[in-house]
């Protein structure tokens, strides 16, 4: 999990950063100008967070969403690589040449940056267009694939 600092006080939250596009819930929390994490206000629950906003929203998680857990298990298992394609897609190998009659789209785009935020997940050393299993992902990927 990621730490954040707030901008004023220097406060540190554990969390995935929200960005443009995502849903936001009430457990989600912003940078206030208080210096303190403030929870999101209710009338915004549930709105989409649009491009521009002037605040650090903060996905404050302590575990995993069950559509990340099955997405991690599911890369771990077929040791596949994520890319981006007009849209989220997997692929097996950097090698992998993108023509379209394999489309393979990832069902849950949401998940990619909790993944990442998780630490389970970052661009390849040879192509940062590509995500790559971590060390901490196939290891938590694989114990999901057990249990």
């Amino acid at each position: 999990m990621q730490q954040h600092i707030h901008p004023i006080s220097a406060t540190p939250i554990e969390g995935m950063s929200i960005t443009a596009g995502a849903v936001l819930r009430k457990t989600d929390v912003y940078d206030s100008t208080t210096g303190k994490w403030e929870p999101v206000p209710p009338a915004l629950v549930g709105s989409t967070l649009q491009k521009g906003h002037g605040a650090f929203f903060i996905r404050p998680n302590t575990e995993l969403s069950d559509d990340g857990k099955a997405f991690l298990a599911n890369l771990v298992w077929g040791n596949l690589l994520l890319t981006y394609r007009n849209w989220w897609i997997v692929i097996p190998s950097l090698e992998w040449k993108y023509d379209g009659r394999m489309d393979w789209q990832v069902l849950c785009p949401d998940c990619i940056p909790e993944l990442v935020s998780y630490g389970y997940v970052e661009p390849h050393p040879d192509d940062p267009a590509v995500y790559q299993l971590t060390d901490k992902g196939r290891s938590t990927g694989k114990a999901l694939l057990t249990n």
